[in-house]
């Protein structure tokens, strides 16, 4: 009876470690408190992002945004998979959107995205902004199906061939959809996570000028 009593302590003791062996890190990939994590942690400007790793679990904070260049070589092999996959030709000229989904995550794991109406007309409201914009196309793309929302056949989705897109600019699994624009000579700007229609609009302006 001692003996049981002692294993089951044990068991006890090993599954509070196991459960405190979290930690934390800042935008900048620096160790931190849990305490100074809650403080810098803000939904507006970074993602708080959990990775397990054996028995320790590494949750990071990622900046909500970044911006850069690509070069024409990516730019031009993610080109060529659009028009393989929309079987379209594709302006190179043009500004590109692209609105991604990674997968199933608490975002689109229940629930639907509205009716029909509403969805209609939320989205001619914003394809009426994009087509504003000028010189810009915009694209619905995939990493998996999975946790894709009924959207009544009035969005065409492509899928990323050889998951370029992700690999690119969506290095994590970013909760909730993400977008990226990029111009014609390979500087982007990336959102993580889930966002508003009107800031998309917002940055593509600002690409634009």
């Amino acid at each position: 009876m001692k003996n049981l009593l002692c294993l089951v302590i044990l068991l006890l003791v090993a599954t509070v470690s196991s459960a405190q062996d979290i930690h934390f890190y800042d935008v900048h990939g620096k160790k931190i408190s849990k305490e100074q994590f809650e403080k810098q942690r803000d939904s507006r400007v970074n993602l708080a992002l959990s990775f397990q790793k054996g028995k320790t679990t590494e949750t990071r904070l990622f900046l909500r945004s970044k911006t850069g260049f690509i070069s024409q070589e990516v730019l031009n092999k993610i080109i060529s998979n659009l028009q393989t996959v929309t079987g379209k030709s594709i302006d190179r000229s043009e500004m590109m959107i692209i609105n991604y989904h990674q997968g199933k995550d608490r975002c689109n794991s229940s629930g639907g995205g509205g009716t029909f109406q509403e969805m209609k007309a939320a989205l001619a409201k914003y394809r009426s902004q994009i087509g504003r914009l000028g010189q810009t196309s915009e694209y619905n793309m995939y990493a998996t199906k999975e946790g894709l929302k009924e959207n009544y056949g009035l969005v065409e989705r492509y899928p990323d061939l050889d998951l370029l897109v992700e690999k690119t600019f969506f290095k994590y699994k970013y909760p909730c959809s993400s977008f990226v624009i990029i111009k014609p000579d390979g500087e982007y700007y990336a959102y993580y996570g889930e966002y508003m229609q009107e800031h998309l609009i917002k940055q593509a302006k600002i690409l634009l000028k």
